[in-house]
């Protein structure tokens, strides 16, 4: 049996995202990094190749090419990562829409090591990490919509089973769940 992964809620993404301070140009691009994988659920190297035409700011639809098996496909962003990331927009250059203060390609390494930092700032218990990210967003899109299908879409999993670990049952849904008047 596979481990069900580790996530966070929406008020430890919150906390997560409030730790970049948008007056550091490395800090303002990190939280739209952070913003753009928690409501996307790109891979982090997916969201390192991401250039800005491949984002549109106004209907949210991003573009994302070459995904893992040299897939792409297309999802689209909530308002919050949308505004997060407009700010962002105005403040970069680079056709690439997350690289180094000139220019160059950011680091998976790197990635990994702000947001573990931004976790431990944030008063956070688990060990944050990029993927961690990803699980977030698939297991809050799978709680909201309860179609594992558009889950499968939106993190370009070509085998269904591989989805299914987002079907997990936290003791708060069973507890909200079983404690329903559904039986007389």
């Amino acid at each position: 049996m596979r481990r069900v992964p580790d996530t966070l809620s929406p008020s430890d993404c919150a906390a997560l995202v409030a730790t970049f301070k948008a007056r550091w140009w490395c800090s303002a691009r990190n939280k739209a990094l952070v913003a753009l994988m928690l409501g996307s659920g790109l891979r982090c190297a997916e969201a390192l190749a991401l250039d800005w035409a491949d984002l549109d700011l106004q209907s949210g639809r991003l573009w994302v090419r070459h995904g893992k098996g040299n897939r792409d496909r297309i999802v689209w962003l909530p308002a919050g990562a949308l505004d997060i990331l407009g700010a962002w927009r105005v403040r970069t250059t680079y056709d690439r829409v997350f690289c180094t203060r000139d220019g160059a390609p950011l680091q998976t390494r790197y990635v990994r090591r702000a947001i573990k930092r931004a976790g431990v700032r944030a008063g956070l218990a688990l060990d944050v990490h990029p993927h961690m990210l990803r699980h977030t967003f698939a297991t809050l899109l799978y709680r909201a919509t309860l179609d594992l299908r558009i889950v499968q879409r939106a993190l370009g999993h070509t085998d269904i089973r591989h989805t299914t670990i987002y079907t997990h049952v936290s003791d708060v849904d069973l507890q909200r769940a079983m404690q329903q008047p559904h039986i007389e």
